[in-house]
């Protein structure tokens, strides 16, 4: 049995694993996060399915609901939440994928040219760690890419996929003394923000124009890496990306949380103009927010509505309803921006990516997040 003991999104986790590869991926991919020797309320997780399970309800095939928890799958992965007081006590979970011809298949096809046990801290991250958070208590979750100055200000670019979030993170750390935070999901626990180590993924798009970002993605690729990224770069700018170790790749310190959210922008493609910044309130933020976690977290919120049809006949074994996250999620929402700058970037709808990138700097510089 191979173990680790990491403080993830404040809460500590013990990771029990039969599989040395797993093991020494997690090792790596896990390393920047703290850890701990002894700790109250930890959670477990394996990487196997081996506590016998008796199910109460079974609707679709691939969801199984039984005493304290519940079964169900993703393309990548298959996991059970067993809980305690409606808190996740211990996480199981097999990879969807096994050792072979098959591994290698994905390897060579897939946009991050990695198999899935290869990027199981991702996965991990993705379809576990972040969505358990809604099982937790005082927890919030904001589809944004995160930077923080020198003076300890926390800025949050929101929006949804591809409109430009980790190209503003780029600019802000690359070309001025911001420090990463996160860059795909930020965790907040009110006017905290913890560090989401789960590795950026940068597309061909974010680096094209940029020599000295893209020398610093390459730098540690092997000859073949890079030969696969020059023949899916011929499908597109799109269809090609690599994952990064943070604090490598953006050589930033290692602030775990801040006690200070300055502002948060959300990204929108609009029938504007010209690329701009409009004021927003508290409400229309959330508002915003919540639409946009529910498209991002589609898989995990089809559980909860699995979770909510199984459990209809027996109320005890209604862990959390789609209700009670929407309700919880806006009174965290307002504990965590009461006090922040809300605003909107509007951005012409046929903005191309390479004038955003160099617009968008007149608008970084007035909110003093570029030199």
């Amino acid at each position: 049995m191979h173990r680790l003991k990491k403080k993830i999104f404040g809460f500590p986790i013990r990771f029990e694993l039969n599989q040395k590869e797993i093991f020494d991926i997690l090792s790596v991919e896990l390393k920047n996060y703290a850890s701990y020797e002894e700790e109250t309320n930890e959670i477990t997780i394996s990487d196997s399915l081996k506590l016998s399970i008796d199910p109460t309800a079974n609707n679709p095939s691939s969801f199984v609901l039984f005493e304290n928890g519940f079964q169900t799958e993703t393309t990548l992965i298959k996991y059970r939440l067993h809980l305690k007081n409606k808190e996740v006590n211990l996480i199981e979970f097999e990879i969807k994928e096994k050792p072979g011809l098959f591994a290698k298949l994905r390897k060579w096809t897939n946009i991050q040219y990695t198999n899935r046990r290869e990027r199981i801290g991702q996965i991990l991250h993705e379809s576990i760690f972040v969505p358990i958070l809604f099982f937790q208590k005082n927890r919030l979750l904001i589809h944004a890419s995160g930077t923080i100055n020198s003076a300890k200000e926390v800025t949050l670019f929101g929006g949804t996929g591809g409109v430009g979030k980790t190209s503003i993170e780029l600019l802000s750390c690359f070309h001025n003394s911001c420090n990463f935070i996160s860059d795909d999901l930020a965790v907040l626990n009110g006017e905290k923000v913890y560090l989401n180590l789960n590795f950026p993924k940068i597309y061909a798009y974010n680096v094209l124009g940029y020599p000295k970002i893209q020398k610093k993605l390459f730098h540690n690729l092997s000859l073949v890496d890079k030969l696969f990224w020059k023949i899916k770069l011929l499908q597109g700018p799109n269809k090609v990306r690599r994952r990064v170790e943070p604090f490598e790749f953006f050589k930033s310190q290692k602030v775990i949380l801040s006690s200070n959210i300055k502002r948060y922008i959300i990204l929108k493609r609009s029938n504007v103009q010209n690329l701009g910044l409009e004021n927003i309130d508290l409400e229309k933020a959330a508002r915003l927010s919540w639409s946009i976690i529910q498209t991002e977290l589609a898989e995990f919120f089809r559980t909860i509505h699995f979770l909510e049809i199984n459990s209809a006949s027996n109320p005890d074994l209604s862990f959390l309803s789609f209700g009670e996250i929407k309700k919880n999620y806006f009174l965290e929402f307002e504990r965590s921006f009461k006090n922040a700058e809300l605003k909107i970037l509007n951005i012409p709808i046929k903005m191309e990516h390479k004038e955003f990138m160099s617009e968008v700097q007149s608008v970084l510089k007035e909110l003093e997040l570029l030199e």
